[in-house]
């Protein structure tokens, strides 16, 4: 999502006739004529955007309570090998399944815990994976609901990008304004970041539970919002007509 901000933009430009005449265009508020022997021009720029998480986690939990404990690990193991039988033929790969298993003893009984969390990237086949999983298998195995997040370079990328439109965006409104005035854009003097925000959802606090929401709003939470504000200066040169503007 990008937003176009209008610009605060300042220009100043001399023109010599006797070396005494000066002359000031200002956009908004005038600013003084001398700066470092150079004309500038000054621009702000904004750019939100925003980013979808590209990764998620589900956890499966396989019990049962028994008196032998060879029974209470057969009857799960079973079901712990239907299921890696279905994420195989959902063509997971095998180091996206960890699976960690528990054994504990209460009074004359044998609890076996498996848990299962596997790493998805097709959002879609984890909602296929596990509505299977709940229809074949009995109230013994538990089916987490997705936990979304971003992948560390995913996410990295994104700022970096963010940033780096803003300052296209600032350099775009500057060449836009020199038109205006006849000038052309030299190169940068300045660029100050000024606002750097980001954050995760709407913004917004709810009080439904998370494993009661929609899996497209469980989307909208996990998605990372970002908006980057900037100053920058650049030289404001004198523009320069091609042979064709001349004739």
């Amino acid at each position: 999502m990008s937003s176009y901000r209008p610009a605060q933009v300042f220009a100043s430009f001399t023109e010599k006739t006797d070396g005494k005449r000066q002359t000031r265009v200002a956009a908004d508020e005038p600013i003084p004529s001398r700066m470092s022997g150079s004309n500038q021009i000054k621009v702000s720029a904004t750019e939100e955007a925003e980013l979808p998480p590209d990764r998620c986690r589900v956890n499966i939990i396989l019990k049962s309570l028994k008196e032998d404990v060879s029974e209470v690990k057969n009857s799960v193991q079973r079901r712990l090998d239907y299921i890696l039988q279905s994420l195989n033929n959902f063509q997971i790969k095998e180091g996206d399944i960890k699976v960690q298993k528990q054994l504990l003893r209460q009074e004359s009984l044998f609890m076996y815990t498996v848990e299962i969390l596997v790493l998805f990237v097709d959002f879609k086949k984890c909602e296929t994976i596990s509505n299977h999983i709940i229809e074949k298998l009995d109230e013994s195995v538990t089916v987490g609901t997705p936990q979304f997040f971003h992948s560390q370079q995913r996410l990295e990328h994104f700022r970096r990008h963010t940033s780096v439109v803003a300052v296209k965006n600032a350099k775009e409104k500057a060449l836009q304004m020199a038109q205006c005035l006849n000038q052309s854009v030299g190169r940068p003097i300045n660029i100050e970041e000024t606002e750097n925000n980001e954050w995760e959802g709407d913004q917004e606090s709810t009080d439904i539970p998370a494993n009661v929401l929609s899996m497209q709003k469980r989307l909208q939470n996990a998605t990372i919002h970002m908006c980057v504000k900037l100053n920058a200066t650049f030289e404001l040169k004198t523009r320069v007509k091609s042979k064709d503007e001349k004739r």
